[in-house]
């Protein structure tokens, strides 16, 4: 259903939709410079690629915590009757990202940010070689900087495993999901010891037997192409790990 055009619209969220263009373009850019890191970029340019994604992930982190974007957000909420539903609901996403960057330093988002575009070839060296040993220095490294950037934001007595979680399923914590799969587990563990005693044999070779990089590509290509993916508007390349990525909008 379209909504009602708001003749009165508020100049405040107009001011902060231009920040928010700002912001995008930034993203736009760290998007395709980690999805170049992740497929096409020589292994020698990883370090530049790191430096710059940092450097872009700092203006990001200085547009959404700066004041203007505060003040807009505040006179927002004052001028809430003004608001579609739609932009309603986007200054709370904005509010959201504001609380969960503006505790964390400048230096350390920058530094996490490298950090990460740094571990992507560092980890394709690794499961190549298949010494897993080389990436758990910087697997260490990450999940430290997750854990202090949860402990900015976390509330007193909160877990940190908690706030984390708040990032990736909103509104759930521990207490919400272990009751969740709890109901899973009865029916599935029950499930599972039936299988088990069933003698009959499923074929699946074809999930491990040699597959070259060529194939394996004709195939993701069959597969996009199927299901409608516009390579006018797209591209598809190799990667280490299979994922998706869009510019922000």
């Amino acid at each position: 259903m379209n909504e009602p055009i708001n003749k009165s619209m508020s100049q405040s969220f107009a001011k902060l939709e231009e920040q928010l263009e700002k912001a995008m373009a930034v993203q736009t850019a760290m998007i395709l410079f980690e999805w170049d890191n992740e497929t096409l970029a020589p292994r020698e340019a990883a370090e530049r690629t790191a430096r710059v994604i940092g450097s872009l992930s700092g203006q990001y982190l200085d547009i959404i915590t700066g004041e203007t974007v505060k003040k807009l957000l505040k006179q927002c909420r004052k001028e809430e009757e003004l608001l579609t539903q739609t932009q309603r609901a986007v200054v709370r996403e904005v509010e959201e990202e504001l609380e969960k960057l503006q505790g964390i330093p400048a230096d350390e988002y920058r530094k996490f940010a490298e950090l990460t575009a740094r571990a992507t070839g560092i980890w394709a060296d690794a499961r190549k070689k298949k010494r897993f040993d080389l990436f758990a220095p910087v697997l260490k490294e990450i999940v430290d900087y997750q854990k202090r950037f949860a402990s900015y934001r976390a509330k007193k007595g909160q877990k940190l495993y908690d706030v984390m979680l708040n990032n990736y399923e909103k509104d759930f914590g521990m207490k919400e999901l272990d009751e969740f799969f709890a109901v899973v587990k009865a029916g599935v563990v029950p499930l599972l010891k039936e299988s088990a005693k069933r003698s009959e044999t499923i074929d699946d070779s074809f999930l491990t037997g040699p597959y070259t990089e060529e194939q394996q590509e004709r195939a993701a290509r069959f597969l996009a192409e199927y299901v409608g993916f516009d390579f006018g508007r797209g591209v598809m390349a190799v990667s280490a790990h299979p994922f998706t990525t869009s510019p922000q909008s």
